[in-house]
């Protein structure tokens, strides 16, 4: 089994983020949402980071993660208000003038997915164990 320090390949993919394997950019993207959440809300990752989503979406579904399906809702939600694109000027025109009943789904989505981290980085690590061979922390 192969051990991934998170940190370390955090690192590695700020630099260069082709030179990652697959499993360790499924991981990076992860990793980043995680901690841009935690640093500047929900919304920061498809501000800056939208190119990612897909893979996002695509890692956490796999995993079988509990909180999969509030980031799918979210990213699709927010893919429709940036233009279906990811428009990033027109997303961050809508975030700044964000209606109360619009801020109030993306606190429900928020909220989910914060309530089940413990359990996604679960489900990753042994995902990521059974089809990779890989273990982190």
């Amino acid at each position: 089994m192969q051990k991934i320090d998170l940190l370390e390949m955090s690192s590695r993919g700020d630099n260069d983020f082709e030179s990652l394997s697959e499993v360790e950019k499924d991981l990076y993207v992860l990793y980043m949402f995680y901690s841009l959440r935690d640093m500047e809300g929900i919304t920061h990752f498809y501000t800056h980071h939208a190119e990612h989503t897909p893979r996002l979406v695509t890692f956490l579904t796999e995993a079988k993660a509990p909180n999969a399906r509030a980031i799918t809702e979210l990213s699709e939600f927010l893919r429709e208000k940036s233009g279906g694109s990811w428009d990033v000027q027109t997303l961050d025109n809508y975030l700044c003038s964000i209606s109360e009943e619009d801020d109030s789904k993306l606190g429900a989505w928020d909220q989910q997915y914060d309530a089940q981290t413990t359990e996604m980085w679960d489900h990753v690590r042994e995902f990521t164990a059974q089809r990779y061979e890989i273990t982190f922390d």
